[in-house]
């Protein structure tokens, strides 16, 4: 007969478990909807949460319930709610961060460098990329070696015309 396992586990809303009380790599389970996630205990000792965007007014586990582990895992989302329009915020180790702001009636969100305009990136913010360009590459017109195509040279300056080496009655005698 097959025994089930059962993790730890909760159903109280912001009751998240207490790293020390998990052994590594242990998994830990609240299932209320409020907020549901996975916990795990990582190797640095922190309690670790796998879950989907916690949405709502107030900060994930702001308050925790009795017996809960307080403080929220680095890189845990939050959709702010309490701001209009809502705010993606992320978790940075120390305070939750906002490095998106929802664009004004939308549902999309708008990156730093800026909005595309119907597929025009004209309004869009670029960073300098660090690229060289030096000796012939910088301003050729010509490549620096020409090269020679079935006898003929070519420089990139100009077509060439190529002379077929293999005369008619030669393919029909092949044939």
């Amino acid at each position: 007969m097959a025994v089930p396992i059962q993790n730890l586990r909760s159903g109280t809303a912001t009751k998240r478990p207490v790293a020390s009380g998990l052994a590594f790599g242990q998994v830990a389970v609240n299932y209320n909807e409020e907020d549901p996630a996975v916990y795990l205990r990582g190797d640095a000792n922190a309690l670790i949460k796998v879950s989907p965007v916690f949405v709502g007014s107030g900060a994930p586990n702001a308050t925790p319930a009795s017996g809960g582990s307080a403080g929220n895992s680095k890189g845990e989302q939050w959709l702010d709610t309490a701001s209009s329009p809502p705010t993606p915020k992320v978790w940075n180790g120390s305070a939750f961060v906002s490095s998106y702001t929802f664009t004004s009636g939308t549902t999309l969100i708008q990156p730093l460098l800026g909005t595309p305009i119907s597929g025009n990136l004209a309004n869009c913010t670029f960073p300098t990329l660090n690229q060289s360009t030096t000796g012939n590459a910088a301003t050729a017109t010509a490549l620096q070696t020409a090269r020679t195509i079935n006898g003929v040279s070519f420089d990139g300056t100009q077509n060439i015309t190529i002379t077929a080496g293999v005369s008619l009655s030669v393919v029909l005698a092949l044939a």
